[in-house]
């Protein structure tokens, strides 16, 4: 590595310490807005769940923002200039980081949420949905991560999407009964609330 960095043109390199530069500049600005103008904001809302959002997604946003403009950097580089395990480890890394932070928002943001609603119209999803979307998401989320790393370093892929293919439709096999069960109690928890509101809008009259 030490090699191939001697023969690094000078042009090159002022170009990379130019972007690492403004890359810098806009990672203080972004931690300002997302530590200290968004929460100030999101603050005075009624609802927390834009705070919470927050709180969950400034990390893994600043990671992510400070690999990309790390990788948009290096992008100057010739293909020997730098060797390109580099590149696909920050490639793998950036997968990463977005795959956990995708993980965070379902678990900690839409299901904590889901289940408040739930909770608020006393719907009777909690004994079949969420489980289920607890366990399937964020497992399928870490595969489809897993894969995309793995094809980052070059690994050929088309065994494991053939496995993944029959997976799913194991999966799928394994569930749609369960999936068939809440559907029907969602469709007619939906319809029984219907018709109570029409019946308190359009109370029958008595002669």
């Amino acid at each position: 590595m030490l090699t191939a960095l001697t023969v690094i043109p000078l042009r090159t390199v002022g170009l990379i310490l130019g972007k690492l530069a403004i890359a810098s500049l806009g990672a203080c600005l972004l931690y300002i807005l997302l530590f200290y103008g968004l929460r100030s904001i999101f603050r005075k809302f009624e609802s927390d769940i834009a705070l919470v959002t927050l709180n969950v997604s400034a990390y893994p946003i600043l990671t992510i923002f400070i690999l990309v403009s790390l990788k948009v950097a290096f992008a100057d580089l010739d293909a020997g200039d730098t060797p390109s395990w580099f590149e696909r480890l920050l490639t793998a890394i950036i997968i990463v980081a977005v795959s956990y932070w995708l993980i965070q928002l379902f678990i900690q943001v839409f299901i904590y949420y889901l289940k408040d609603y739930a909770r608020q119209t006393e719907a009777m999803w909690d004994n079949v949905l969420f489980p289920l979307l607890e366990g399937v998401v964020p497992f399928v989320i870490f595969i489809l991560g897993s894969v995309f790393v793995m094809q980052s370093f070059g690994v050929d892929l088309t065994g494991i999407w053939v496995t993944l293919g029959g997976a799913t439709f194991i999966i799928w096999f394994a569930v749609k009964d369960i999936l068939a069960n809440f559907f029907s109690r969602v469709s007619s928890e939906i319809y029984q609330e219907v018709m109570a509101h029409i019946k308190d809008a359009y109370p029958k009259v008595k002669p």
